[in-house]
């Protein structure tokens, strides 16, 4: 189940001013909303897009707003995702078809206990049994090949960080 929604069901007033002030006259689209980690972080998945229409991949930039007690914090996700047998310069390459933005598919999973995106297909980016639990934000880099590229918080920094890949073909 993809868990996609219109931003401005989940967006609010402080998004803007998170995103504007780094990027005036952007547009935020695509959101879903996840719950990461073993803690439970709440997080929202957004694809801001810096001109519109968006001229090139540098255009559309994959964020994350966590919501903690501390406030939100806006986090630029790494668009190059590199595992011991795959590599990827940019994630979001797929997000233009033809100078067309398309709403990505995005997931809020467990990919060791998930279907489609399983730990059984692909690659923990992480080492660490401990990001290995709980929920990870999810874009689809390929509809064609079900690849992804997962997210999750570092517990010790509070940063997002790449957390699973899985690049295939079905």
């Amino acid at each position: 189940m993809v868990l996609l929604a219109p931003v401005s069901a989940l967006a609010d007033a402080r998004w803007d001013a998170l995103i504007g002030a780094r990027w005036p006259h952007s547009v935020a689209r695509a959101a879903v909303r996840c719950d990461l980690g073993r803690d439970k972080t709440e997080a929202y998945g957004l694809v801001v897009l810096t001109a519109s229409p968006p001229r090139s991949d540098a255009d559309v930039i994959p964020v994350v707003v966590t919501r903690t007690a501390a406030g939100e914090q806006l986090h630029v996700l790494e668009k190059a995702v590199h595992t011991k047998t795959a590599s990827v310069a940019s994630f979001t390459d797929e997000f233009l078809e033809n100078g067309v933005f398309t709403d990505p598919q995005m997931k809020c999973v467990d990919p060791s206990r998930d279907a489609e995106v399983s730990a059984k297909l692909g690659r923990w980016i992480q080492a660490k049994g401990a990001r290995r639990g709980g929920r990870h934000l999810c874009y689809a880099a390929s509809a064609v090949y079900n690849s992804w590229v997962c997210f999750d918080v570092d517990p010790k920094t509070k940063t997002v960080v790449q957390s699973f890949a899985q690049f295939l073909a079905d």
